[in-house]
């Protein structure tokens, strides 16, 4: 039997990793997606401790720098939840909403001030429960046998 590898069974070459990272057609199989998953936290992690450091030692631009590679990995990481909420017969839209509702806390919490600050805090905890609700179902539930509306099985399933 042959293992798959970090770009799924059958999938070889830079076109098949390419397609991995930044195509939202067709589905992700709840393992392939768990391998991902922790490569993008290995690398939000290295970022984020490569940026301190920097900071720390007062190497501005380079800690900058850093940090700004962070928001390029949302743009691969939010492909990959699109194909594994597909994999799940969802919509990847439910990805969107998600990062709306976090979005719309920060203008909602500095420009109504108080009064803001409970609807902020709304949208944080509604925001945080559509959050988890994704987490669970992406890294818990296998995908839909067969073949689903988002295209075939993926491979290995």
């Amino acid at each position: 039997m042959q293992q798959a590898g970090i770009l799924g069974e059958g999938r070889t070459g830079s076109g098949a990793l390419w397609r991995v990272l930044l195509s939202p057609h067709g589905r992700m199989a709840r393992r392939e997606f768990q391998r991902w998953s922790l490569g993008y936290a290995a690398a939000v992690i290295g970022l984020v401790c490569l940026a301190v450091v920097f900071a720390r030692l007062e190497w501005r631009p380079a800690a900058f720098a850093s940090a700004g590679l962070l928001p390029l990995l949302l743009i691969p990481a939010t492909i990959q939840m699109i194909r594994r909420l597909h994999d799940l017969d969802r919509t990847g839209w439910w990805i969107v909403l998600s990062d709306a509702l976090w979005i719309a806390e920060y203008p909602a919490s500095r420009l109504a001030g108080e009064a803001g600050a409970a609807g902020a805090t709304i949208l944080s905890l509604v925001g945080l429960g559509l959050s988890l609700w994704l987490m669970v179902l992406t890294f818990g539930r296998r995908g839909t046998p067969g073949p689903n509306r988002f295209g075939p099985a993926p491979d290995g399933v």
